[in-house]
């Protein structure tokens, strides 16, 4: 890891901790200007990049989306009347259309994507992997708000195991597919609590009742920031790295420094939740979570390692395995001590620890 990289990763730990306290739910509002700022951050580096490589292209067109969903949130915020349901349909089309037609280098943005997804047939691959996987998750929320029942601690884990699946692959095979996938994601989330917000008609009361269903303590405001935490945490580790995919398009030898999110908060914070759920008897000092969760994520994440190691997806010497395992002990720690804001502090804390090897 670089100057500025750790300076950068550092930053953004020492801003979060200080502004909203390690174990305090941050305000609605500062959520969504970190969740966004934090994309946005990386969006800035990728623009001014002299090189006007196609990859790039695909970055900057995900860039562009991003600007115009901006720009509606922008508009609501500051103009009432737009928040009305006919108003905001037509000033999503208005700007949709724009930013459909915006040129990169000479293409429409839309021309841009579609030649990126069907240009490869890995990568369409990976894309009906990623559709695959979002039917499972829709119909998962479905069979969920039919039950009636709110979900538990182990049940709002399965989003954990779905990032898991869809980072993996994309790291590996697809990065630049990745990076493109978790902006647009954002953006989408964003404009889905939006719609919420605003009680905008007829997605509102569907929106409503799956938010519900899945909220938990930690969301006591009146934005739900949980989802939106998960998918930055996930995607910190690639957003703030200077040059996260390599020339064959995959995290390559920065591969375990960009699963910072996935170990620390797709597997780690899954198993301490689940298995502190389930069999946690023992709770460390002056906290709810179990010693048994804490060993729990321990152990999930240094398997994950072990078989990343022994299909040679990653390279370890002894440097780099000692790091990982500080990286994984450390986080597990604080994991413990922290209640709310685990999802944003916890990749942070893996990925400044694995960039020091």
């Amino acid at each position: 890891m670089d100057k500025t990289e750790k300076k950068s990763a550092s930053k953004c730990i020492t801003e979060s901790c200080r502004n909203y306290g390690i174990t305090t739910r941050p305000h609605a509002s500062n959520g969504l200007w970190l969740a966004s700022l934090l994309f946005m951050s990386q969006a800035v580096n990728v623009w001014n990049r002299d090189n006007h490589s196609v990859t790039l292209n695909y970055k900057r067109s995900t860039i562009v989306i991003l600007l115009g969903i901006g720009v509606i949130l922008a508009l609501c915020h500051l103009v009432p009347f737009l928040r009305h349901s006919v108003v905001f349909y037509l000033l999503t089309t208005v700007i949709a259309t724009g930013t459909a037609m915006f040129p990169i280098f000479g293409q429409p943005t839309v021309q841009v994507l579609f030649k990126f997804i069907l240009s490869d047939t890995d990568r369409m691959l990976v894309i009906a992997l990623y559709m695959t996987l979002l039917i499972v998750t829709s119909v998962f929320v479905v069979w969920q708000i039919n039950r009636q029942i709110s979900a538990n601690t182990t049940t709002r884990k399965m989003f954990h195991i779905i990032m898991v699946l869809v980072y993996l692959p994309g790291l590996w095979s697809q990065c630049t597919l990745l990076f493109l996938a978790s902006g647009l994601m954002l953006g989408l989330l964003l404009m889905l609590e939006a719609a919420r917000i605003i009680q905008l008609k007829p997605l509102y009361p569907s929106l409503d009742m799956a938010v519900r269903c899945f909220i938990d303590e930690k969301d006591a405001g009146p934005v739900a920031l949980t989802p939106i935490y998960l998918l930055v945490g996930c995607s910190l580790p690639m957003w703030l790295h200077p040059m996260p995919c390599d020339l064959t398009d995959s995290a390559g030898l920065n591969l375990l420094k960009l699963l910072a999110g996935v170990l620390s908060v797709g597997i780690g914070d899954t198993m301490a939740s689940v298995c502190g759920y389930l069999i946690g008897k023992h709770k460390w000092p002056g906290t709810s979570k179990s010693v048994e969760g804490t060993l729990a994520s321990v152990v999930g994440q240094a398997g994950l390692v072990f078989l990343l190691y022994r299909l040679s997806f990653i390279h370890l010497n002894t440097l780099r395995a000692a790091t990982a395992g500080a990286a994984i002990i450390l986080n597990a720690i604080v994991e413990a001590k922290t209640n709310q804001v685990d999802n944003l502090v916890l990749p942070l804390v893996t990925y400044i620890v694995l960039g020091t090897a």
